[in-house]
C-alpha cells in the first residue's frame, strides 16, 4: 500500500468503478492514520455518500491507484481509501482523460536534449504504469525516452516516459503508448 506518502496538495482524478471520469481535484487534507483524503473543488453532486470510486493520485514517481468510499466532509468531499478495484483485463486500469501537453526534451546518450520546437500532445488515458496520447505521426519512435508536460489544476506536471507502442491513424496523427520511466515532478 502507498499510504506512506503525504498526498496533501496533489491532484487526484476521480472515476466510477467502471472507469468513467467524474472529475479531478486537489487533495486538501490527507489523514494517513484514518486513510482518508479531503478534496477541494470537486462537486459532490455526482457522488453520493458510500459510493465506491476509483482514485488516481498523480504522485511521484508514478500515479497511485486506490478504491475510495465517499464520505461527507462539510461542503466538500472526502474518501476513505483502500486498495483493490474491479479490474479490467489488463495489469493496470486505464482512466480516460483529456489534457493538452507538450514534449520539450528527448533523452539520448545518457542525457536530455531540449527540442527547438515542442511537440504538442493530447493525453487520452493514464494508468499507474503509463499514459497514452496523440501527436503528429512520425514524431516519436519505439524506445524514445522524453519528458512530457501536462497542465493539471493550473499546475504543470512533468513525467518522464518511454514509447512502448505506436499506432498511426488515418488523420495524420498517431497514438503513442508510454511507460513511466525515471523521476517525475513539477
Amino acid at each position: 500500500m502507498f499510504l506512506l506518502a503525504d498526498y496533501t496538495g496533489l491532484t487526484v482524478m476521480v472515476y466510477t468503478i467502471e472507469g468513467e471520469p467524474l472529475g479531478q481535484s486537489v487533495i486538501e487534507k490527507h489523514d494517513k492514520d484514518k486513510q482518508e483524503i479531503e478534496l477541494r473543488g470537486l462537486s459532490a453532486a455526482a457522488i453520493a455518500a458510500d459510493d465506491l470510486c476509483s482514485l488516481l493520485i498523480l504522485a511521484s514517481p508514478t500515479p497511485h491507484e486506490y478504491t475510495g468510499k465517499a464520505l461527507k466532509a462539510g461542503t466538500g468531499l472526502a474518501f476513505s481509501m483502500f486498495q483493490g478495484r474491479e479490474k479490467e483485463d489488463r495489469k493496470q486500469a486505464r482512466y480516460k482523460v483529456k489534457f493538452a501537453g507538450h514534449i520539450d526534451k528527448l533523452f539520448s546518450d545518457g542525457r536530455y536534449y531540449p527540442l527547438m520546437n515542442h511537440i504538442e500532445v493530447d493525453l487520452t488515458n493514464i494508468s499507474r504504469s503509463g499514459l497514452r496520447f496523440s501527436a503528429q505521426e512520425n514524431t516519436l519512435h519505439l524506445g524514445n525516452k522524453f519528458s512530457i508536460h501536462l497542465k493539471l489544476e493550473g499546475e504543470i506536471k512533468r513525467f518522464d516516459v518511454v514509447v512502448i507502442n505506436a499506432i498511426t491513424n488515418e488523420d495524420g496523427k498517431a497514438e503513442y503508448g508510454c511507460q513511466f520511466a525515471g523521476r517525475q515532478g513539477g
